[in-house]
């Protein structure tokens, strides 16, 4: 057996691996965090009333971040923070974030629609001597990519009977209960196999990727153990 012969039982080694995995449901999703399957986080008011959730994708232009209560708890003001910049080095104050939204009639659901060359990092503005202050001032190298994280800190004035303070869940910063979590900046572009043994085919005129091709003459034939086809698998 040559080395030729050894880097094609290799690959179709792998191949029918990936192959396996697909058709047994248990691969990653390859398009995170879509508006139908996005990241989603509570929405707790003082610290431990669940009065709804927030939700967060990204497409190709712009990341999403949609507030929703559940139980009759009404959004009347709502502060959001998203940027390359973690919020512990700022500070907590709803008030320095760089989108917000009074709600003068409560509303229960509100998105907020954030371009991705629109997000920058912060820091804090400094005073004559020299010592931070409590001010945030955008760094001014807006933009981000596929693979970078984000943070984000959504707070919320919501009433119903009373009202309370509500934040996102995730890690605590600042001098409150305040918190935030991250988010990375999903591909809205799905990831194929490799050309050399999988191609894409619409076969069944549902559209392109609905059928995979499986070239088992490339990727399989390496002696006389191994015999050429070619098969069709559904995806």
């Amino acid at each position: 057996m040559n080395y030729l012969d050894i880097k094609k039982i290799l690959a179709c080694s792998i191949a029918i691996s990936l192959v396996t995995i697909m058709l047994f449901n248990v691969s990653p999703t390859l398009v995170a965090h879509t508006e139908a399957s996005p990241l989603i986080v509570t929405l707790w008011a003082d610290q431990n009333i669940n009065v709804g959730s927030v939700s967060v994708w990204n497409d190709g232009d712009n990341v999403h971040v949609e507030y929703d209560t559940i139980d009759g708890w009404l959004l009347t003001y709502t502060h959001l923070y998203i940027g390359k910049t973690n919020p512990e080095e700022l500070t907590s104050a709803p008030g320095q974030f760089p989108y917000h939204k009074r709600h003068i009639i409560g509303v229960d659901s509100y998105p907020y629609v954030i371009a991705l060359d629109d997000i920058d990092g912060y820091h804090l503005k400094l005073n004559k001597q020299g010592k931070q202050t409590g001010v945030w001032v955008s760094n001014g190298t807006p933009g981000v990519d596929v693979g970078d994280t984000v943070y984000i800190a959504v707070q919320a004035l919501v009433c119903k009977i009373f009202c309370e303070t509500a934040w996102g869940e995730g890690d605590e910063f600042g001098t409150n209960w305040a918190m935030y979590f991250t988010y990375d900046i999903q591909s809205t572009q799905q990831d194929y196999p490799p050309s050399a043994c999988f191609t894409w085919a619409d076969a069944d005129g549902i559209g392109v990727g609905t059928v995979l091709n499986f070239n088992f003459s490339y990727c399989c034939i390496t002696s006389d153990r191994y015999h050429s086809s070619n098969g069709y698998i559904l995806y």
